[in-house]
């Protein structure tokens, strides 16, 4: 059929104005893809730029922690008490802007772990969780695990009791290290965590003495009287092992961390020995359960 010019004409308009109109549509969709692609890299470089600030602010709350760490152990080397207790009551101080809590705790104020049978660790599992039957259960789970023998005590666990729940068996001889406590079968993680300021490997006497023992671990042992520091100046008075702790505060908040675990020596060509680090950010404690599998 022909086409005549008018039709011709008005093919061509449309024509015209279809591909103006894709070329628009084409246009838009560039546009919203640049927008799309522009917000991604607004958004990558605000994160970025936050964790260079945190990673900043960590590293700055690490040294400064770290720092108050090496002051508290000048003191202990020193023997200086002015104002530092051994029994883990913390104290403020302020360090290059930034706040500090500094606690230092000797470990003989502590709860000794290598001690079998143990009724203060009892006492203090039932005490931080509320359950006799798991206090009794974990309490003979650790003497069963420390002593030298292969007799099962009531509510515990040797060789074959491990073996029937698919656990490698006891070291049947002393921790050196608390962490070892979590191999207890009877152990949570929030239990754990709940008893491990109280606790050492390093408490070399039956019991804890009061005198060097936080305020917690004295309502424990029924010692109302308050813990002395032992006094300035006398060379070997502090030898021993103690926990530094430093925790740092920043927005109102703990933020950082710092355990040192250290030997003080009394021996001036050797003062001290570090033995353990733990650093890191204050998380909130875990909130599991304290019993566990076998039911207590």
């Amino acid at each position: 059929m022909a086409v005549n010019g008018e039709n011709a004409s008005a093919v061509g308009a449309l024509d015209t104005r279809g591909e103006a109109g894709a070329a628009i549509l084409a246009a838009i969709a560039g546009l919203l893809m640049l927008a799309a692609i522009a917000a991604a890299l607004n958004y990558r470089a605000k994160t970025t730029l936050l964790f260079a600030r945190q990673t900043e602010l960590a590293a700055q709350h690490k040294h400064k922690a770290e720092a108050g760490v090496h002051l508290a152990l000048a003191r202990l080397i020193a023997n200086d008490t002015r104002d530092l207790r051994y029994d883990g009551t913390a104290i403020e101080a302020t360090f290059d802007g930034v706040t500090l809590k500094v606690a230092v705790q000797a470990e003989r104020g502590k709860v000794n772990l290598n001690q079998s049978p143990n009724e203060v660790f009892r006492r203090l599992v039932l005490t931080v969780c509320a359950s006799e039957p798991l206090a009794n259960q974990v309490a003979a789970e650790l003497a069963d695990f420390v002593d030298a023998d292969d007799d099962v005590r009531s509510d515990g666990l040797e060789a074959d009791g491990y073996a029937a729940l698919g656990l490698a068996p006891p070291a049947n001889q002393h921790l050196q290290s608390i962490a070892e406590i979590r191999l207890l079968p009877g152990m949570t993680e929030t239990l754990f965590v709940r008893l491990r300021p109280h606790i050492s490997v390093h408490a070399f006497n039956p019991a804890p003495e009061p005198r060097y023992a936080s305020p917690f671990v004295r309502s424990i042992l029924g010692a109302n009287s308050e813990a002395e520091p032992d006094a300035p100046g006398d060379p070997g008075r502090a030898a021993g092992v103690y926990t530094i702790t430093v925790t740092t505060i920043e927005a109102g908040r703990f933020f950082y961390r710092v355990d040192a675990l250290v030997y003080i020596t009394a021996d001036q060509a050797k003062p001290f020995i570090m033995l353990d680090w733990r650093r890191g950010f204050v998380e909130a404690p875990p909130q599991g359960p304290c019993s566990d599998a076998r039911g207590a």
